[in-house]
C-alpha cells in the first residue's frame, strides 16, 4: 500500500485497489470501462505514450460495436462469451495502465532541442483557413525557431452556470463525462456531495455523453440540472435530470429537447409545480439537417414531466423566469412576454399571453423581478422597469455610452436597497433609483461586465471579463480590485453571508470573503495541479470538442474565435486586445480576412453570417444562411461557405448578397477549397462536390466511402488531396474526380486537413477509439505527392493538421499529447524525420490547425488558451 502511486482521481484509485480482488463483472463493467478511458486521457495529458494499451482500446471498440457517428440501428447486445471477453479486456486495461502510472517517467520520452537559425521576419499574411485558397498550409512565411512561449491568452468556455447555496452547502454544475454536480461546505470547501452519470459504451462517448451546463435549481429534496451536447434528439443529450439531494442519484429524467453544445448554456426554470424551458430543433445529424434557433417556451409539470403547453415567441437567448403565475421570456426582436402558467388554451392562442412589451433593442439576458416590477436592459442601451401585472412601462433609462457589436449589452440587474445595479459591456456598473430610473452613480471596471453583482454590508461586488473582482461602497467609490481568475467571468455572482461565490470560464469556483481574501477554490471539473504546475484533467468535458477555431493573421493582427461566442482581434506580437465582438454561438471556424474584412459564422445560435471591418471590428453586413461550423473561402470577390443545414453558399464579399446555393443531403462542415475555376465542398452525405465557382453548376461528385468532416481537401495544380472520416487518404484529378492514388494504414482514420509543399503532402491520422473525440495515438505522414509513397512518419497530429514554414520546417500539434512539434520537412533515409523541438501546453489540441505569421506559430489549445510560440 505504501508503494501505491495515486492518479489523483478518487474513483479510479478505488477501482485500482478493488480490481485486485474483485474482477470486472456485469454489475461494475460500465463504470470501470468509462473510468478506464478517462484514465487514458489523464495519462495522455501528462505526455504518456499509449501504444502498449492500443490492443485493449481496439478490443473495447470491437466489443461495444462502435460506430463513428451514433447509429441507433446497430445491435450492441453481447453474447455471454462476448461479455466475458469484455470483462477480461477491461481487467487487462487496468493492468497496463497501472504499469504506466507507476512508471510514468518511462512513458514520457525525453526531448533534446536541436537549435536552428530562424528566417527573416516578413509580413506574409495567413488570412485564410490553412493559409490560402488551396489549403496547402504554406505561405512562404518562416515559423518559430526556438519553441518557446511568446504569449498565451485566456479563452475559456461560455460558462454561465451560477453557484447555488442551501444550508451551508454550495452546489455547482460540472460539465464532466462522469461527474455532473458537486456540493462543497461553504466554509471549508470540503466536498460533501457528488452526483455522477454512467456513459454508455455504445457509440461515441465524448459526443454522446450529456454535458451539464445549467444553473442548478433546488426544489425541496431534489436538484434539477439541464444538459446539452451532440447527437440531436435521437441521442441522450436532451434531458432535465432530477437528482436526489441526499443520495446524489438521478431519480428521474424529464425530456426537454436537445441543445447543441455550441450554444453554450442550457436554460430553464422550475418551481414545485412547473418546469419551463426554451425549445428549438437542433438535429444537425438528421437528413435533412435542422438547425433552428430556440424559439418556443415549453411548460411541463414538475411531478410527472407531462407537457402542459408550448408557445412560440421567436428567437430567444435568455433564461426564462417564473414569477408568481407567469413565466417571463425575452426575445432577440425585443419582445418581452409574460405567459400564463395555468390555463388550457389552443396551442397558438394569444390568450396564453398575459402581456407583452416591445423594447427598442434585443433582450438577450434574463430579467429580474422584484416587488411587482420587471427590470432588464436591451442592446439599444436602455434599461426598463415594467409593471409586472400588466407590462406597462414605469420608467426607462438610456446609457450615455453605446458599444456596437455586443450580443448582450447588459447583464441581469440586481435590485437591493431600492436601487438597481446593472452590469454593462461598456465596462460600467450602473446604479439607478428603483422608483424613477434616475442615475445614482456608476463604477468603471477594466473590461466588459456581464455577471449580476451582489451586495454585502452596503458594498457592491462585481466582476469583469478580465477575471477581476471589484468592491465599491454605496457612493460608488472603488474600495479594492483583485485578480481572482485568469479567464473571463460570465456567470452571475452568488452571495452567502459574508462570502462572494464566482464561477469562471476556466471552470473554477472561487469563494472570497467581503474583504477580498480567498476562502477556497475548487475546480468545477475533476482536475489536479501536477508537480510542474500543469492542470491535469481527471475527466473530460462532455458533449463534444469545444476549442476548435483556427486562427488567422494579417496586418499585424491575430484573429480567432472562442467557444464563449467571441471573435477577437489582438496584436499579433503582444496579444493585446484590439477589438472583440460577441455573436450568438460558438465559433469553430477561421475568421477569414479578405480585402480588409473579416468573415465568420457560428453554430448553436442565430442564422446570420457576419462580415466585420478587420481594423475596427465594425459590422459591415449580415446574411441569413443558418449555422456555420467550417471556415469560408474567398476568391475574386466571392466567399464560399459550408452550411450545417446542408446548403453550400456563394456570397458577394462586398454586399453579402447570395450569388448561388446548392443543397446537399446532410450537413456540410468541411471548409471549401478552390483551385482554378472549381470550388470543392465535402459533407456528411459522403460526397465531394466539384462546382463551377462562378455559377454553382455541379461538374462532378465523388463518393467518399466516409464522411467529410474535420478534414478539408487540399487542391493545388489540378490535384485534390482528400482526407475522410475513414481509413483511406486519396489523391484525385481535380477536373474529373478520378482517383490517382490512395494511401492507408490499418486502423487509421484520416479526418484532418493535409498540407502540401514542393511535391510532398503531409497528412495526419489517428488510431484507437479512446473516448471518440480524443484518440489513442496520432501520426503525421509525409508522402510523395505524385505517387503516394511514404517518405517518413512521426508522432502527433490526429485531428490537428500540419502547416509548413519556410526553411523546410513542419509544425503540428496533437490530439493525443500536450505537445506542439517542429520537425524537418525532408526527413531521414530510414522513414523517420528529425524533431527539432516540441513545446508543451497544458492540454491537447482538438481540431484547430495552427497559423504561421511573422516567425510565430499560433494555436488554440483545449486547455483554454491560445498560444503564440516563438
Amino acid at each position: 500500500m505504501d508503494n501505491f502511486v495515486k492518479c489523483n482521481d478518487i474513483e479510479i484509485d478505488q477501482i485500482r485497489q478493488n480490481i485486485k480482488t474483485v474482477k470486472t463483472n456485469k454489475e461494475n463493467y460500465e463504470k470501470r470501462a468509462i473510468l478506464l478511458k478517462l484514465w487514458v486521457c489523464m495519462l495522455q495529458q501528462q505526455g504518456a505514450n499509449m501504444e502498449e494499451y492500443l490492443h485493449v482500446d481496439e478490443d473495447l471498440a470491437r466489443l461495444s460495436n462502435y460506430s463513428f457517428l451514433f447509429d441507433d440501428s446497430i445491435d450492441t447486445s453481447l453474447s455471454k462469451e462476448e461479455e466475458n471477453e469484455l470483462f477480461s479486456v477491461i481487467d487487462e486495461g487496468y493492468t497496463i495502465l497501472e504499469n504506466i502510472q507507476n512508471n510514468l517517467s518511462d512513458y514520457q520520452p525525453d526531448m533534446t532541442k536541436i537549435p536552428f537559425k530562424g528566417g527573416p521576419k516578413e509580413d506574409i499574411e495567413w488570412a485564410l483557413y490553412h493559409g490560402n485558397i488551396h489549403h496547402t498550409g504554406s505561405t512562404g512565411a518562416y515559423g518559430p525557431s526556438e519553441g518557446e512561449l511568446n504569449f498565451r491568452l485566456p479563452v475559456g468556455l461560455g460558462w454561465e452556470s451560477q453557484p447555488v447555496v442551501e444550508d451551508g452547502v454550495v452546489y455547482v454544475s460540472s460539465p464532466g463525462m462522469r461527474n455532473i454536480l458537486y456540493g462543497y461546505d461553504i466554509n471549508s470547501g470540503k466536498e460533501v456531495f457528488r452526483a455522477n452519470q454512467i456513459t454508455s459504451l455504445k457509440g461515441d462517448q465524448l459526443y454522446g455523453t450529456p454535458c451539464n451546463s445549467s444553473t442548478p435549481k433546488i426544489i425541496n429534496d431534489h436538484i434539477l440540472i439541464r444538459d446539452m451536447g451532440s447527437r440531436g434528439n435521437s441521442g441522450d443529450t436532451k434531458y432535465i435530470s432530477v437528482i436526489n439531494k441526499k443520495t446524489g442519484d438521478i431519480d428521474r429524467k424529464i425530456e426537454a429537447s436537445h441543445i447543441d453544445y455550441r450554444y453554450g448554456y442550457a436554460q430553464f426554470d422550475a418551481n414545485e409545480k412547473f418546469i419551463v424551458y426554451p425549445h428549438g430543433i437542433h438535429d444537425i445529424e438528421d437528413t435533412p439537417p435542422v438547425n433552428q434557433q430556440l424559439n418556443t417556451i415549453v411548460c411541463k409539470e414538475f411531478k410527472t414531466g407531462k407537457k402542459r403547453w408550448s408557445f412560440n415567441i421567436g428567437e430567444t437567448f435568455s433564461e426564462p423566469l417564473i414569477y408568481e403565475n407567469v413565466v417571463i421570456a425575452t426575445t432577440r426582436s425585443g419582445y418581452v412576454y409574460a405567459l400564463k402558467l395555468n390555463g388550457n388554451y389552443p396551442p397558438a392562442s394569444a390568450e396564453r399571453i398575459k402581456w407583452e412589451f416591445k423594447a427598442s433593442g434585443e433582450v438577450n439576458r434574463k430579467v429580474t423581478a422584484y416587488d411587482n416590477k420587471i427590470i432588464f436592459g436591451d442592446n439599444a442601451g436602455l434599461v426598463y422597469c415594467l409593471d409586472a401585472k400588466d407590462g406597462s412601462l414605469i420608467w426607462k433609462y438610456e446609457t450615455d455610452e453605446k458599444r456596437e457589436n455586443v450580443f448582450r449589452y447588459f447583464g441581469s440587474p440586481l435590485i437591493e436597497n431600492e436601487k438597481v445595479y446593472i452590469p454593462c459591456a461598456n465596462s460600467k456598473l450602473y446604479c439607478l433609483d428603483l422608483s424613477n430610473g434616475d442615475l445614482v452613480d456608476t463604477v468603471k471596471g477594466k473590461d466588459s461586465l456581464r455577471s449580476k453583482p451582489v451586495i454585502i454590508d452596503s458594498n457592491i461586488y462585481f466582476t469583469d471579463f478580465s477575471g477581476n473582482l471589484y468592491c465599491a461602497d454605496n457612493n460608488g467609490n472603488l474600495l479594492f480590485t483583485k485578480k481572482i481568475s485568469t479567464h473571463p467571468i460570465y456567470a452571475d455572482l452568488t452571495k452567502y453571508e459574508d462570502k462572494i461565490l464566482v464561477n469562471d470560464s476556466s471552470l473554477y469556483l472561487n469563494v472570497y470573503d467581503k474583504d477580498g481574501n480567498e476562502v477556497f477554490k475548487q475546480s468545477l471539473i475533476g482536475s489536479f495541479i501536477d508537480k510542474d504546475g500543469y492542470r491535469i484533467y481527471t475527466e473530460q468535458i462532455a458533449g463534444g470538442a469545444y476549442y476548435q477555431s483556427k486562427p488567422t493573421a494579417a496586418d499585424g493582427k491575430l484573429f480567432f474565435g472562442t467557444p464563449s461566442r467571441f471573435l477577437y482581434a489582438v496584436d499579433a506580437e503582444t496579444g493585446e486586445t484590439i477589438w472583440k465582438n460577441e455573436i450568438g454561438g460558438a465559433i469553430s471556424a477561421s475568421p477569414v480576412c479578405y480585402n480588409g474584412k473579416i468573415y465568420i459564422g457560428q453554430q448553436g445560435g442565430e442564422d446570420e453570417y457576419y462580415c466585420f471591418d478587420a481594423k475596427t471590428g465594425d459590422l459591415v453586413w449580415t446574411q441569413s444562411i443558418g449555422w456555420v461550423w467550417g471556415s469560408c473561402n474567398a476568391d475574386e470577390g466571392r466567399i464560399y461557405i459550408p452550411g450545417i443545414d446542408g446548403f453550400v453558399n456563394c456570397l458577394d464579399a462586398e454586399t453579402g448578397n447570395i450569388i448561388w446555393r446548392y443543397r446537399t443531403q446532410r450537413s456540410t462542415c468541411t471548409e471549401p477549397v478552390i483551385d482554378g475555376d472549381f470550388v470543392y465542398f465535402g459533407g456528411w452525405d459522403h460526397y465531394l462536390y466539384a462546382f463551377d465557382k462562378t455559377n454553382g453548376k455541379l461538374r462532378w461528385k465523388f463518393q467518399l466511402s466516409g464522411g467529410s468532416d474535420s478534414g478539408a481537401p487540399v487542391a493545388y495544380e489540378g490535384k485534390i488531396y482528400l482526407p475522410i472520416g475513414g481509413d483511406k487518404f486519396r489523391c484525385l484529378d481535380g477536373k474529373t474526380g478520378k482517383v490517382l492514388w490512395e494511401f492507408g494504414e490499418p486502423g487509421m482514420i484520416f479526418n484532418i486537413t493535409a498540407a502540401y509543399h514542393e511535391g510532398k503532402v503531409f497528412l495526419s491520422s489517428w488510431h484507437g477509439l479512446g473516448i471518440g473525440g480524443i484518440c489513442l495515438i496520432a501520426m503525421i505522414y509525409c508522402l510523395d505527392a505524385n505517387t503516394g509513397e511514404l517518405i517518413w512518419k512521426h508522432e502527433g497530429g490526429g485531428l490537428a493538421g500540419p502547416v509548413i514554414g519556410a526553411g523546410k520546417k513542419v509544425y503540428f500539434g496533437s490530439v493525443s499529447t500536450p505537445y506542439v512539434y517542429c520537425v524537418d520537412e525532408d526527413g531521414n533515409s530510414d522513414g523517420t524525420t528529425t524533431c527539432y523541438w516540441r513545446f508543451r501546453m497544458e492540454n491537447k489540441l482538438e481540431e484547430p490547425t495552427p497559423c504561421i505569421y511573422k516567425n510565430k506559430l499560433y494555436v488554440l489549445s483545449s486547455d483554454g488558451y491560445i498560444y503564440s510560440i516563438k
